[in-house]
């Protein structure tokens, strides 16, 4: 409640001297629709009447350009110049009141362009959160939209709102309606050029957008109603670019199973997967690294599952990517053994047919996908489980381990033979100082089992002859393990 008491002051205090802002009685303009809201009857019962709240980018949609969806059953509640405490202020007599089924939550621009004073990050998320769990706590499905983008074509416009400033809130809107099972509307990718700015064919002065900016929008607001109409957005765990992406960047992105990245990646009973501490092992200023790993996934059903058609679509020229798959592929869901050009045909539950491709087969076809887009591929052999004979631990010669280099030479990729180093260095520690690095059982490591692995990559990618990936390993890595 601070930061909105702190704003509600800061307001009052504005309202006195900036002609046009709320008055003294109405700092967050409730009167604005007031009139309106009173004639408005209840929706009919099979009504999918929507909301669309927010400042300017709604309060213009349809006023000043664009066409705001003729024919349905729509409601614009937008407030030029508004910011989020504002928005949360009057939610209950502009979307609550009305009794939509969806409202679109469109807020932010104003909190980073200052347009009451700043507000600090922290109570932006506050808001939105609250703004969420009043609609929720009344039934109201929540599409969170992202900030759209501004450029400097037309007019000055990021001094006032900077376009990193944005991307980050982007990012936490879109992490915080992933983990939360809430729609959102991405309307910044859409309307980004080259230069990663707003396009100018979308804008009249570089922050609204004009008739064809609206045009980009429309189509996409109308699926993410529909979306949320149908239902909870399904919690999505790969194809997301995580907090701290910069798109201006190359990308290492990292697919593969849970000794890649074990569950949520937050030490679920003492686990970690290799790509968590590999991070810390890269120049971030330089590149990022995208973990887009999934427990339980085969070089197979990362691709039946839909995983990899997502983060490639992510995947640029320039970019790497490196997989590391076998732990999964000799079950029953998993490949075909081997690197040939066999097939089976399968039948799922639901009784459907597929046609089933060899490991190295899968292998392959990930290369190939990668070099299509530009970008490098760099197939790493599966690391060992904690199984030992006579001293020794179990390598995966004659297997996976064996497989996924001749695929990765087949399809001319680069090769760690991660399994080789890694199986090195356990067999000069011995069985006993191992065994400390899988807390649970004998596959999934605890954090000094991870640190081991991932330092075991860098140590793969330096051995590397010419390997362009290289040059941005950080000087001086310092991993830590992230706080419980």
């Amino acid at each position: 409640m601070r930061p909105l008491l702190a704003f509600v002051l800061t307001s009052l205090a504005a309202a006195q001297t900036v002609p046009g802002r709320s008055s003294l009685s109405d700092v967050a303009a409730i009167r604005r629709y007031a009139a309106e809201n009173a004639k408005l009857a209840a929706p009919a019962v099979d009504e999918k009447r929507v909301v669309f709240f927010g400042d300017s980018i709604t309060d213009f949609w349809g006023r000043r350009y664009g066409k705001f969806f003729p024919g349905e059953p729509y409601i614009n509640r937008g407030i030029s110049g508004q910011v989020t405490p504002q928005l949360l202020l009057r939610f209950r007599q502009d979307v609550i009141a009305l009794q939509p089924k969806v409202v679109v939550f469109l807020g932010g621009t104003n909190d980073i362009g200052g347009s009451l004073g700043p507000v600090d990050p922290a109570a932006t998320h506050a808001n939105i959160m609250s703004i969420v769990e009043l609609a929720r706590a009344h039934n109201i499905k929540v599409v969170l939209a992202s900030l759209t983008p501004v450029c400097d074509y037309i007019s000055p416009q990021t001094d006032k709102r900077p376009m990193a400033k944005i991307r980050e809130m982007n990012d936490w809107i879109k992490d915080y309606a992933t983990r939360n099972g809430i729609v959102y509307l991405d309307y910044w990718s859409a309307m980004l050029d080259e230069s990663g700015m707003l396009r100018q064919e979308l804008t009249w002065d570089g922050l609204h957008p004009n008739d064809a900016g609206y045009d980009v929008m429309g189509p996409l607001a109308e699926k993410a109603i529909a979306e949320a109409l149908h239902g909870p957005a399904p919690i999505v765990r790969t194809g997301v670019l995580h907090g701290g992406y910069e798109p201006n960047l190359r990308t290492l992105f990292l697919i593969g199973d849970s000794t890649v990245k074990n569950s949520w990646d937050v030490g679920s009973d003492g686990l970690w997967g290799w790509g968590r501490p590999l991070t810390a092992y890269f120049d971030t200023s330089q590149i990022n690294v995208e973990n887009q790993a999934l427990g339980g996934t085969s070089s197979l059903s990362y691709i039946s599952g839909g995983h990899w058609e997502r983060v490639l679509a992510l995947v640029r020229p320039g970019d790497f990517v490196m997989m590391q798959f076998g732990h999964n592929d000799g079950g029953t869901a998993g490949s075909l053994r081997g690197t040939g050009e066999e097939t089976e045909e399968r039948t799922d539950r639901d009784g459907a047919k597929a046609r089933v491709h060899s490991y190295g087969w899968y292998i392959r076809k990930y290369t190939a996908d990668i070099k299509a887009k530009g970008a490098t591929p760099i197939v790493c052999s599966l690391i060992p489980r904690n199984d030992w004979a006579e001293g020794k631990v179990r390598r995966a010669t004659g297997s996976y381990g064996t497989w996924a280099q001749e695929a990765a030479q087949q399809g001319g990729a680069v090769f760690i033979d991660l399994n080789a180093i890694i199986a090195d260095k356990y067999d000069r520690l011995g069985e006993d100082a191992v065994t400390r690095f899988f807390p649970k059982e004998h596959t999934h490591t605890g954090w000094e089992g991870a640190l081991l692995n991932a330092q075991s990559v860098v140590d793969g990618i330096k051995a590397l002859p010419d390997c362009p990936l290289a040059k941005y390993l950080a000087a001086s890595p310092d991993p830590k393990k992230p706080l419980d």
